[in-house]
């Protein structure tokens, strides 16, 4: 099966900021939520917050100039992305409520009365549907929370060259929390990134 890699910040972002004509700025939202996103992938039979969705959305805001910030460019992309990467558990459970249906709908029996193909196009439908109210839904809030952070910066003006590190630092302990709610997850994290010190240094 072709893999297009669309669940991708990486590549679903420039695609989304280039139906505004600003793929530039959906490659740099992108590769800021790619590293969130290569942070917090699905182990075992957990779901992940959805990223791919509000990369879409932060992406189809921002570059559209529904949101704005009274910033250098830099900054207000990791801006934008520290946004999307807050709200995107909201998609993780939008997805956990769409499995669920798709669980109870199948248990109903119709599935074993030789309706096996309509059940799949059902749970099918169920995704999709659930896509969209998880794209529509985290734009929202991605877009409300952009007046809070504007009244914020106006209060509390940061000049770039000292805030962006903080900024930066703060993005990736956003990525890192759900996974530190994995049973054995922070074992997982904190091990391998151990690991890949020890090596990085004696090679």
């Amino acid at each position: 099966m072709l893999q297009s890699l669309l669940c991708r910040p990486l590549v679903c972002a420039p695609l989304a900021g280039s139906v505004v004509g600003q793929w530039t700025t959906g490659l740099a939202i992108g590769c800021l939520l790619e590293l969130v996103w290569l942070l917090r992938l699905p182990v075992g039979a957990t779901v992940a917050p959805d990223d791919t969705q509000v990369a879409i959305a932060g992406t189809l805001l921002y570059a559209g100039g529904l949101i704005s910030f009274p910033l250098p460019e830099e900054a207000a992309v990791g801006f934008v992305a520290l946004l999307c990467a807050t709200v995107a558990g909201v998609g993780r459970h939008v997805e956990i409520l769409v499995r669920q249906f798709n669980v109870r709908f199948s248990r109903r029996g119709l599935c074993s009365q030789g309706l096996a193909p309509r059940c799949h196009w059902c749970g099918a439908v169920a995704f999709v549907l659930g896509a969209w109210c998880s794209l529509l839904f985290c734009g929202l809030l991605i877009w409300l929370a952009s007046f809070g952070l504007q009244w914020l910066l106006l209060l509390f003006p940061v000049p770039t060259w000292q805030g962006l590190p903080a900024l930066l630092l703060l993005l990736a302990v956003v990525g890192l929390l759900p996974l530190l709610r994995i049973p054995h997850g922070r074992w997982l994290f904190f091990g391998s990134f151990l690991t890949t010190y020890v090596v990085a240094q004696v090679f």
